[in-house]
């Protein structure tokens, strides 16, 4: 295969780019990210105390303060979280305390007692409604700096809530821009696995059924982790528990790095990578097995490790390969370093590390899905590449690379599926059989390049004279078989009165030498119920006719009659000794 093709080289750049851009407004949007109503501050609290005394505030020396303002419970379980508001914000603002990517997390909500405030001290019960990328908790009467929120979350682990105040309208509208590109992210990675498996059943690359999967895994892990496999009974299941949402998330990394590896043939070029990829995966596998069963927060940090380590290898391996303008590595860094960067962030967020900007909750499957597209343009210029060779390789296996005429193998499959054409429909074939005169002669006189010159214009000019469904090829030396379908005797012999004078009409001019040239020729027609060697051997037979009568000149394998089957009746020409062929 080339270095690199021409696609690469024209597309590998605008690609590269596209992902530039991708990252420059994707860092612009975190930094233009509108400010919150009011900033919070949390605290937490270990355990299941009774909710009258968190509410009333008489375990509040006993929360422990959380630096930043996510929610992030390691290990899982319940536990009470303290939200204190710095900042009034008015009731027509309509504030809502937002739990971003909430997930599978539950929460119950009391907003504290205002100091002076009547009642029996234990504030007011407030309603969360879940939407497609949070928790809302509604403060439609407003709040007043210092107004606490208490929290009974229950969380499984992997589950990092960012917390917010914002307001109505800017939920609503964060939620139709996280839905439209979530929407348009699944559906692009569910429409190009369906194109790769078309692919793959086209053309039967196995790295289209890789990418297939891998691009189906994901899709499949971003609908759990997200929410989106509650809207079909058949996947809702998958979203409920949070250690299968982690599993699909393990099978989608390892699909993706099964792809990746096949894709850039690391087993062939780089054994000892894929020896710490495969050690990689299963540690991976097994941790993932292991949080089915007893779930622990450290598993999943671990595994986020672990994913991080086998993309960054793949990465690395490809940045390698790219260097040496290798096409399949230029595409999949153009379509990877933009995801893998979100990916490292989504790992992070996971093991509880860092938690990105809300935008990344849609931007993940976006860049997954633009990376598969990438990837399936490379995938196509690849398979496009290896069709060309395959095609190439076809080529020299059935034609001659001397005379243009088919080969040996290639003229006996036509033979063959002519002749049981012919009996079939009951047409006529005939064939014409020829050899060069005294051929040895030309080899020893003046040398095999002299004579592989003689063989090529005997070739053309011969094959110039005939129609254009004759087939035309090179038995062996210089032996040409002509097949004439649907041609009867008498036709075929004027075909090779016709081949005969097209090579003794004028000199061959070889290296400035004009050597005199001429052909013997044998001409046969299928008879009932004859095989394709019998036809062949009754054509060569009035080839060593031609020649014991003189050469120069047509012989004819004549049957009785090509309608009798009888084994009585046989060809009038009976093969001459095979003293002198040349």
């Amino acid at each position: 295969m080339p270095a690199a093709g021409p696609l690469a080289r024209l597309a590998a750049p605008w690609l590269l780019l596209l992902a530039g851009c991708g990252l420059v407004v994707g860092i612009a949007a975190l930094l233009t990210e509108e400010p919150p109503l009011a900033e919070v501050s949390l605290a937490y609290l270990e355990g299941d105390p009774l909710p009258v005394h968190v509410i009333r505030g008489t375990l509040d020396d006993r929360f422990e303060p959380v630096r930043g303002n996510v929610i992030h419970q390691l290990p899982p379980g319940q536990g009470w979280w303290r939200i204190r508001v710095h900042g009034d914000v008015p009731a027509e603002a309509r504030p809502q305390l937002q739990l971003l990517s909430a997930r599978a997390a539950h929460a119950l909500a009391w907003l504290a007692a205002r100091p002076g405030e009547p009642g029996d001290g234990f504030g007011r019960r407030v309603t969360g409604t879940p939407s497609p990328r949070a928790l809302v908790l509604a403060l439609d009467s407003g709040v007043q700096d210092g107004d606490t929120v208490y929290l009974q979350v229950r969380s499984p682990p992997g589950n990092p809530m960012r917390v917010r105040v914002d307001p109505l309208a800017a939920v609503h509208q964060a939620d139709l821009v996280h839905v439209g590109w979530r929407s348009a992210g699944l559906a692009g990675l569910v429409m190009l696995s369906v194109l790769a498996l078309g692919m793959w059943g086209a053309v039967g690359e196995m790295r289209f059924g890789l990418l297939a999967l891998a691009l189906a895994s994901q899709a499949l892990y971003f609908a759990a982790s997200g929410g989106e496999a509650h809207l079909w009974s058949a996947t809702a299941w998958l979203s409920r528990d949070m250690r299968l949402v982690h599993l699909t998330g393990v099978l989608a990394l390892l699909a993706n790095i099964g792809f990746a590896s096949r894709y850039l043939r690391l087993e062939a070029r780089r054994p000892r990578v894929t020896l710490v990829l495969r050690v990689l995966a299963t540690s991976a596998a097994v941790l993932a097995v292991a949080m089915l069963l007893a779930p622990r927060g450290w598993m999943i940090a671990a595994t986020s490790a672990l994913a991080a380590l086998m993309i960054l290898v793949v990465l690395s391996g490809a940045v390698v390969d790219g260097m040496r303008g290798r096409q399949a590595a230029l595409f999949l860094l153009a379509g990877w370093v933009p995801m893998t960067l979100l990916l490292l962030g989504h790992l992070a967020e996971l093991s509880g590390s860092w938690l990105g900007p809300p935008w990344m909750g849609h931007a993940l499957p976006a860049s997954c899905a633009l990376s598969g597209l990438v990837v399936t343009v490379g995938l196509g210029g690849i398979v496009r590449t290896l069709r060309r060779e395959r095609d190439d390789a076809s080529h020299r296996a059935s034609y001659d690379a001397l005379t243009g005429a088919l080969s040996r193998s290639a003229i006996e499959a036509r033979l063959a599926h002519a002749v049981r054409s012919a009996h079939v429909s009951g047409s006529s074939l005939s064939v014409v059989f020829f050899d060069i005169d005294h051929f040895k002669r030309v080899n020893d006189q003046y040398g095999h390049l002299v004579g592989d010159e003689c063989i090529r214009i005997v070739a053309l000019r011969t094959r110039n004279r005939l129609r254009t469904y004759d087939l035309f090829g090179r038995w062996g030396g210089d032996e040409i078989l002509v097949l004439l379908p649907d041609t009867p005797l008498d036709e075929a012999v004027g075909v090779a009165e016709n081949l005969r004078s097209a090579v003794n009409s004028r000199a061959l001019e070889i290296d400035g030498r004009m050597l005199a040239a001429t052909v013997s020729l044998g001409v046969a027609q299928l008879a009932y119920g004859e095989q394709a060697n019998e036809l062949v051997r009754r054509a060569d037979a009035a080839l060593y006719a031609s020649k014991q009568d003189g050469r120069d000149r047509v012989s004819i394998s004549r049957w009785a009659t090509l309608q009798d089957p009888s084994p009585s009746r046989g060809p009038t020409v009976v093969p001459a000794p095979a003293a002198d062929r040349s």
